[in-house]
């Protein structure tokens, strides 16, 4: 599904513009996301779930095109340096939370008998209201 969004980028774009598919993109993470919040119900879920999210892919060649359409050749570095770094210090920040959140209330799978499948859910609603903010 990620292979298929990858491929569809360019012609989302040419149909919609950047802007467009970036809006798409983000609306699509948003519904996986809260598609995924109900993942420990059923399997059907977790799979429509991860369909959206890998259909979200569309969003990356979007951004750089929109980055530099709209960044001068002189800011680029810096603008992509910033952009890395701010993403580098999120994936360090929040990697660790997200594991112990899912060690506390378990994945909601059948490797997961000891746990309370109610719980399951937060930590696909923590990064809806994330993506969401």
């Amino acid at each position: 599904v990620g292979f298929l969004g990858a491929c569809s980028a360019p012609v989302m774009i040419k149909k919609f513009g950047n802007r467009r598919t970036l809006r798409i993109s983000f609306a699509s993470a948003f519904i996986g996301l809260c598609i995924l919040c109900f993942s420990p119900v059923s399997h059907f879920f977790f799979f429509l779930g991860v369909v959206f999210l890998a259909l979200a892919i569309i969003g990356f060649p979007a951004f750089r095109a929109l980055l530099s359409k709209n960044v001068s050749m002189e800011n680029m570095g810096r603008t992509v340096a910033a952009v890395s770094t701010v993403t580098i210090i999120a994936s360090a920040i929040f990697t660790p939370i997200y594991a112990g959140i899912f060690h506390a209330v378990g994945a909601g799978g059948e490797c997961a008998d000891d746990t309370d499948l109610n719980l399951a859910w937060i930590p696909w609603g923590l990064a809806t209201v994330f993506m969401g903010a």
